[in-house]
């Protein structure tokens, strides 16, 4: 079985789509597929980390200055320009590139994670793949795909594809399809959920933050009384603020800056609380049991940030352009003085996410090619 993978990172879009698609290519590989990745080769992008992780990846050319330039918000309303190119473009390269280097082609799946892609692309890629999956969460564009994932909870998940895809696709819709690495379904076994002890901080804004919310809420903690408190910061390799807030976090007492990590579920499950975006972290959160306080860095993540303050788990600031330090600083104040809600807010969490959402989507899959 030959499975192909087409997702980019970049400090535009940030290194979420690669790393959940990294994880559902392991899974398939211990199931004796052939993975490949396409990724094109954006500023910020994560080929060295997908290649670290013993992965191919056949990378797509910087698209010319020309094409850039004319790159417009296309009919069906989705931005171009953070695949760098036109669509058509990028299936033209993304079929030579396969036709290039793979002797079975059609493959049996294309797997597309990509905000700039459609059912234009999706139409013109089955000449090379059998059947195609869609990794999204915008619901805001038509695809061509025999299978659909979105991961997020969102109030109204089973109307949000209504008229976007055939009757004939499959949809695995919701957390218990969450895409996360096996260590975090290992590290939810030896989790105390009732542990409290509210004396632990995580702060992550995934490996790109370009609002550049850590140092925000740096800058806020250390306006503050928390002698008492640990606080863990986390940044990406890609994060081009890192060595600002590697300064700041040195310059702190009780701080510990990293970078980079490759034990988050370690660093994640000491934490009573963290204060990160609401992407998909917000899944590897909960699968520990970890209440969050969230702020939005990105349009797409405002309605998930919004919807999920109904299982009152996570408490929404609001958009990065919003949220003040003050905000913040009320915000940990109120949390970390209230030790029962972060207990139920803990069982709330661990309830929803089992960590073994990786296996199911692979299951369907096998099932059905």
């Amino acid at each position: 079985m030959y499975i192909g993978i087409r997702v980019d990172a970049s400090y535009e879009i940030g290194s979420g789509h690669v790393m959940r698609c990294v994880t559902l290519a392991k899974a398939f590989m211990l199931k004796g597929a052939k993975v490949l990745f396409i990724c094109r080769n954006l500023q910020g992008n994560m080929n060295f980390y997908i290649r670290e992780q013993g992965l191919e990846v056949l990378e797509l050319p910087q698209a010319s200055l020309q094409i850039y330039n004319n790159i417009d918000v296309n009919d069906s309303g989705i931005h171009c320009e953070i695949l760098s190119t036109t669509q058509e473009q990028d299936a033209l390269q993304t079929c030579e590139i396969i036709l290039n280097n793979i002797s079975q082609v059609p493959i049996d799946l294309m797997i597309v994670d990509h905000y700039g892609l459609d059912g234009i692309w999706q139409k013109k890629i089955r000449c090379i793949a059998k059947k195609v999956m869609v990794i999204d969460d915008l619901a805001n564009r038509k695809h061509n795909c025999n299978f659909l994932l979105d991961q997020n909870y969102y109030v109204d998940i089973h109307k949000r594809y209504v008229g976007l895809v055939d009757k004939d696709s499959f949809l695995m819709l919701g957390p218990q399809y969450a895409l996360l690495r096996e260590e975090f379904f290992e590290q939810r076994n030896a989790v105390s959920i009732d542990d409290i002890e509210n004396k632990r901080i995580l702060v992550f804004f995934g490996s790109s933050d370009p609002t550049n919310e850590t140092y925000k809420v740096l800058s806020s903690i250390q306006s503050m009384n928390l002698n008492d408190l640990a606080i863990d910061v986390i940044v990406g390799k890609i994060n081009i603020n890192k060595n600002d807030i590697k300064t700041m976090a040195d310059s702190m007492r009780n701080v510990n800056y990293y970078c980079q990590i490759s034990n988050m579920n370690e660093v994640l499950s000491n934490a009573d609380v963290a204060v990160c975006a609401s992407g998909s972290f917000t899944w590897e959160r909960y699968c520990l049991g970890i209440p969050g306080i969230i702020i939005s860095v990105a349009d797409n993540q405002k309605q998930l940030a919004r919807d999920l303050t109904t299982l009152e788990i996570d408490t929404y600031l609001g958009h990065s352009n919003e949220v003040t330090t003050h905000l913040i600083t009320v915000a940990i104040e109120e949390i970390i003085s209230n030790p029962t809600s972060i207990l139920k807010a803990r069982n709330k969490a661990y309830s929803i996410v089992d960590g073994n959402g990786v296996n199911r989507v692979i299951d369907v899959i096998l099932r059905k090619l």
